[in-house]
């Protein structure tokens, strides 16, 4: 994942700056920062010529309990990387316990790693991030690492996963039709089997990159990137979907 987060916050500095210089971007996640921290951590980036972030927007974070949103953490992080200048990535992840319908005590590993039990929240909970910082943040990311057991639970489902990714996609379109929308980063590049994953097959990471390279390819939105192991060279998005749909 770390490639894929890497390579598209480049390609989203690239843009935000009219490709004139190569920029870098890094992923934090400031909401768990401390307060206090904040504000040394972002001149730090600054100083160290960092101009794009990725940050979690969680559901859980913004609204806990079914219909009361809490904005304060995320608005003081987006408003204070706005105004240094520096591209924001949210991601938007993270499910609920009332949305998910688990019960958290009960689950091992994260209990936010559930999907929601109606599209219809989620739809909801995507509306009033996106537009509450349609003015500062251009770009989406839409789950984390979906490929993996630990952060799709019960298992990872491809299916589901591009129905979210594409209730979100339109969803954000509608608020803000100039936004784009990249593909959650995926564990060990979405190409290399996931030693973890419960589905012990060698093309189950690849089966999952391609049911969701479809979407992308005929929404052109997202900005996905994919790599082939080194020694093997680049594996390009389009070379995927074409070997893996035939």
């Amino acid at each position: 994942m770390q490639s894929f987060i890497t390579l598209t916050l480049l390609v989203i500095a690239i843009q935000a700056g009219a490709g004139i210089v190569p920029r870098y971007g890094i992923n934090q996640d400031f909401v768990w920062t401390p307060d206090a921290e904040i504000p040394a951590l972002i001149q730090a980036m600054k100083d160290a010529h960092i101009q794009a972030v990725r940050i979690a927007i969680r559901w859980t974070t913004v609204e806990p309990e079914r219909g009361k949103w809490n904005f304060t953490k995320v608005d003081s992080v987006v408003h204070a990387l706005h105004e240094a200048g520096i591209v924001i990535l949210p991601t938007l992840m993270s499910v609920p316990a009332w949305a998910s319908g688990v019960k958290p005590a009960g689950v091992k590993g994260f209990y936010d790693s559930f999907p929601p039990q109606r599209m219809e929240d989620w739809q909801e909970y995507v509306r009033q991030v996106v537009f509450r910082y349609r003015k500062e943040v251009r770009f989406w990311e839409i789950w984390n690492e979906e490929n993996g057991a630990d952060f799709y639970k019960p298992q990872p489902d491809a299916a589901h996963y591009v129905s979210l990714l594409k209730t979100a996609h339109d969803t954000i379109k509608s608020i803000d039709p100039k936004a784009t929308v990249v593909l959650g980063g995926l564990q060990l590049n979405g190409i290399i089997p996931n030693p973890w994953l419960t589905v012990k097959t060698e093309t189950s990471s690849r089966r999952f990159t391609t049911r969701a390279a479809g979407v992308i390819l005929m929404s052109r939105t997202y900005i996905p990137t994919f790599w082939r192991p080194r020694n093997k060279g680049r594996l390009t998005l389009p070379n995927l979907f074409a070997t893996q749909s035939a």
